[in-house]
């Protein structure tokens, strides 16, 4: 979902049966907590808190747990300080931020399998969440940028 000073105009994103991600038309977001991407990344972060419960209580287990906790975190914080922008730039700016901290998520679930710190089906049902959170926020970021084009 996008919510943005565009007028008239407010997107939700929504990914389809095959895993792609398209626009469609909805009422206004008023809230980033109606944002589709501020809920996924929320639930994740939320699923993390539990997950580092079980991670070894040695150097790499607390590296890579802070790691993880502050990449999801920024996800959220970012959309949420970005809805709230004052510019369509601004927010893409944000967008950004937020599509590159699930990428570095989606590298500490990575370790985090490789580790068998977490279930492999558990790690690879993370890993896809954050990269359909990097396609979701890439069309977030595509749609505003061409709506600044115009």
């Amino acid at each position: 979902m996008l919510g943005v000073q565009v007028p008239s105009l407010t997107l939700k994103l929504v990914e389809s049966a095959t895993g792609k991600v398209h626009s469609e038309m909805k009422d206004k977001i008023t809230h980033f907590t109606q944002l589709k991407v501020w809920q996924m990344s929320h639930t994740l972060f939320l699923s993390a808190l539990e997950d580092i419960k079980h991670f070894p209580k040695d150097i790499g287990g607390r590296v890579v747990a802070d790691q993880l906790i502050r990449s999801l975190g920024s996800i959220g914080a970012n959309t949420a300080e970005g809805f709230n922008s004052n510019t369509t730039k601004q927010y893409i700016s944000y967008l950004n931020i937020a599509r590159n901290s699930s990428a570095e998520a989606e590298n500490w679930y990575y370790k985090k399998h490789d580790a068998n710190w977490l279930n492999k089906n558990l790690a690879e049902e993370r890993i896809k969440v954050c990269n359909n959170l990097c396609k979701m926020f890439y069309s977030m970021i595509n749609h505003l940028e061409r709506r600044i084009r115009k």
